[in-house]
C-alpha cells in the first residue's frame, strides 16, 4: 500500500500581505483622485460658456463680495418695483437707505469706491433698469452692470437679473443687450460650479 504524500504549506508572509495590501489600497486612492480631478475640470469646463465667468473661480475676493451684495440687492430693488407700483428706486435712494454695494461706507471705498450711476428703459415693452457700477482708478476691482426686469424673468429658470462683469473701466454702453454687451467685453458672471452648472445649461431639476 502507497503511503500518502504530505505536503507541508508553509503559511504565508504576513508582513508582505500587509504591504501588498497598502500598495493596492494606494493605487486605488491615487486613481479615484485623478478621475474625480478629471470630472470636476471637465465639468467646469463644459459648464461655463466664452461670454461667462465664474464667480468662485475667475473674480477675485472684492468681486466676489461686490457680486454677493448685487445678487441681494437686485431682489430688494425687484420687490421695491412691486410694492411701489413700478417704479424703481434709483442710486441716490439705494445709496441713502445704506444698500450695498451702492453705499459708499467702508467696504465701498476697500472694493475700490466703485462709481455707480442707473437708467431706466422699455426694452420690447419690458420695462427694466440698468445699474451701471465703473471702477475707479485704484484697480481693485473691474466694473459691474446689473440688469433687472420685470414682466417675465430673463432666464425661464433663473431670477428677473442679471450681473455683468468687465475687467476694466468701459464706455458706458448704449445699448445694453446680449450682443452689445458681449462684443464690447462684458462677460455675464454665474454663480453656479461644475456639475450644478452643467445641470442648469441642460435644464435638469434638482
Amino acid at each position: 500500500m502507497k503511503k500518502p504524500n504530505i505536503e507541508i504549506v508553509r503559511p504565508a508572509n504576513a508582513r508582505g500581505e500587509k504591504y501588498g495590501l497598502l500598495i493596492a489600497l494606494l493605487v486605488i486612492v491615487v486613481a479615484w483622485a485623478g478621475l474625480i480631478h478629471c470630472r470636476s475640470h471637465h465639468e467646469e469646463r463644459v459648464g461655463l460658456e466664452a461670454w461667462q465667468v465664474g464667480a468662485f473661480r475667475d473674480l477675485n475676493t472684492a468681486e466676489q463680495g461686490l457680486f454677493g451684495d448685487l445678487r441681494v440687492a437686485a431682489e430688494e430693488v425687484h420687490q421695491a418695483y412691486l410694492d411701489q407700483n413700478g417704479t424703481w428706486p434709483r442710486v441716490d435712494t439705494l445709496q441713502a437707505e445704506g444698500i450695498a454695494p451702492f453705499t459708499q461706507d467702508k467696504a465701498w471705498r476697500n472694493r475700490g469706491k466703485i462709481e455707480w450711476s442707473d437708467r431706466l428703459e422699455d426694452e420690447r415693452g419690458l420695462d427694466r433698469i440698468i445699474y451701471l457700477g465703473l471702477r475707479s482708478d485704484s484697480g481693485t476691482t473691474g466694473s459691474f452692470l446689473l440688469e433687472i426686469h420685470h414682466h417675465r424673468q430673463v432666464d425661464q429658470d433663473g431670477p428677473p437679473y442679471r450681473v455683468w462683469h468687465h475687467p476694466g473701466r468701459p464706455e458706458s454702453p448704449t445699448d445694453v443687450n446680449w450682443n452689445s454687451l458681449v462684443q464690447t467685453g462684458w462677460k455675464e458672471i454665474v454663480a453656479y460650479q461644475g456639475e450644478d452648472e452643467v445641470r442648469r445649461l441642460k435644464g435638469i431639476k434638482q
